[in-house]
């Protein structure tokens, strides 16, 4: 099939993974984030985008929302963004209301989330088989603007440095990590 198509073997399986998941769950649909109608749409396209990117198949994805929370009230981690983006695009939190200045753009907001829910898989990838983390060693805990740079330019296809999320995480991810309402 790659060979036919022009396709990579990476495209091809991503693509089949990305099928598979919206097939059989509701936190995910098929499709370019960027070319969603819909708030929701653009949550579910990007949840989608980030789940494909995984190693491997997520173990016990729910259906839906409602099963994604354990009895516990652990939330699955195949529907962190999705929980996280309904949050900040649908439900509108009255602490992220524009008290003058420039309002956060959500959907930047919500792909950087996803871009460093990405990095925390990879991270914890390669934990789990014994590997080092790239970088200094007192950076390799937190997820850097260019841990963020590198990963968003391969998740994305996009070119950025790490120096053009200085102003994004000072004026789109900060105030919204501050209002500390509702998300832990």
């Amino acid at each position: 099939m790659a060979a036919k198509t022009g396709l990579t073997a990476t495209t091809v399986v991503r693509t089949v993974k990305a099928e598979r998941l919206a097939t059989n769950s509701s936190l995910y649909e098929l499709g370019s984030p960027d070319g969603a109608t819909s708030d929701e749409s653009f949550i579910l396209k990007l949840n989608t985008l980030v789940g494909s990117r995984q190693l491997g198949y997520p173990k016990g994805t729910p259906a839906d929302i409602a099963s994604a929370v354990s009895e516990n009230g652990i939330l699955h981690p195949a529907a962190e963004l999705v929980a996280f983006g309904k949050w900040l695009m649908i439900d509108e939190p009255p602490e992220l209301i524009s008290k003058g200045g420039k309002k956060p753009d959500p959907r930047t907001v919500l792909k950087c989330t996803g871009t460093c829910l990405l990095e925390r898989h990879f991270r914890y990838q390669k934990d789990k088989k014994g590997l080092k983390n790239n970088g200094r060693e007192n950076r390799t805990k937190g997820i850097t603007k260019h841990d963020v740079s590198l990963r968003w330019n391969k998740l994305f296809e996009d070119t950025t440095k790490a120096s053009d999320f200085d102003a994004r995480l000072k004026s789109e991810l900060l105030p919204i990590c501050r209002t500390g309402s509702g998300v832990n």
